[in-house]
């Protein structure tokens, strides 16, 4: 809820977020443009149940931190 706006979230982005709703209709809509260029991502990883989880853990965040678009503050977690 947003302002007392109810939807549901039918997409999530890097830099937008879809909400699907009836009340746009009847209500202002309120449009938050994102003026950073700053995106925080998720990334799913499969492993197999093999390797230390704190090992596969620590490689991808080494490899994040030195990947030349990455960004030391906030750092990846």
């Amino acid at each position: 809820m947003v302002a007392n706006l109810n939807g549901d979230v039918i997409r999530i982005g890097g830099r937008s977020t879809w909400v699907r709703t009836n009340e746009f209709i009847v209500k202002p809509v309120i449009n938050w443009t994102a003026t950073g260029r700053q995106v925080r991502f998720t990334l799913p990883v499969g492993v197999s149940y093999r390797p230390d989880p704190e090992q596969v853990r620590q490689v991808l965040l080494d490899v994040a931190r030195v990947h030349p678009d990455g960004i030391d503050s906030p750092g990846p977690t």
